[in-house]
């Protein structure tokens, strides 16, 4: 007999979770529906609704009804609840998006880069950015929950920044940097995330193995394997733009020789260049 006893209070939070994303798939939903969706008892779903109330995670409105008494109480998350930073660092251009609870985006905004793509001048650049953003839609710091940075490297998992050879930065520990700039917390990731974008167009997407194939400044993949993002023991699973296309061609960014015609992609070692 297993007298493992109950971690109750995980058991909230996931029963909590579990409210959540039934409310985010479907949207409105009385407390009667929930209980069907999610396979629990209406006194769990009263408790878990009034925290949820409690932190303004939801908003209730009255319901209609064809029988006598009082009409369904309809439940939804709240969109204004909190808010997440989403921003794409490019050799190019820089861009900002603003997505509120509900993962709807609410403000973007996009410059461009210019020659100076130095670390010290992208976040100033994104500083500035992002403040008009919010400002432009009457947010503080407090309502954003998370800010995510995504340029294509070599990204590590605490956000340091081995090697971004569009970017020409290395040995950068950029989650640092903006964690000192930004009054909420910043996250680091390599353009690899993107494939994770594309399970919120298509769900089904998650259950299946995936290359997904990176093309803009520079040339990427991604390999999605049984519910994970593939990095290597290096983080640099994926790194395909560094395979030599022409011998002869410009210098990468890395150092190295190697890239293709165009002068985007694509080195090779120093024993080749001899």
């Amino acid at each position: 007999m297993n007298n493992t006893p109950i971690d109750s209070r995980r058991a909230g939070q996931q029963n909590e979770q579990m409210i959540v994303s039934m409310l985010r798939r479907h949207g409105r939903l009385s407390q009667t529906e929930l209980c069907r969706l999610a396979g629990i008892g209406s006194s769990t779903a009263s408790t878990i609704v009034a925290r949820l109330r409690e932190k303004g995670m939801n908003i209730e409105t009255r319901g209609r009804s064809d029988r006598r008494g009082p009409k369904p109480i309809l439940l939804e998350l709240n969109p204004d609840y909190c808010y997440v930073i989403a921003v794409e660092i490019n050799p190019s251009y820089l861009c900002v998006g603003i997505f509120n609870y509900l993962s709807e985006l609410t403000d973007q905004s996009r410059i461009v880069l210019g020659a100076d793509r130095s670390v010290e001048h992208v976040i100033e650049s994104l500083e500035h950015m992002i403040h008009e953003s919010l400002d432009r839609n009457d947010l503080s710091d407090q309502t954003i929950r998370h800010a995510g940075f995504t340029l294509s490297g070599s990204i590590s998992r605490d956000g340091h920044v081995s090697l971004s050879s569009p970017m020409g930065w290395s040995n950068v520990s950029l989650k640092d940097k903006l964690n000192r700039v930004f009054n909420f917390p910043a996250t680091v990731y390599n353009n690899r995330v993107r494939l994770m974008a594309e399970f919120e167009e298509d769900s089904e997407l998650s259950a299946r193995n995936i290359l997904y194939l990176n093309l803009a400044d520079g040339v990427g993949s991604t390999l999605y394997m049984d519910g994970r993002l593939v990095s290597g023991s290096t983080g640099r699973y994926g790194e395909i733009g560094h395979i030599v296309v022409d011998p002869k061609g410009p210098q990468c960014g890395c150092g190295h020789f190697g890239f293709p015609h165009d002068g985007q992609q694509g080195c090779r070692n120093e024993h080749n260049q001899k």
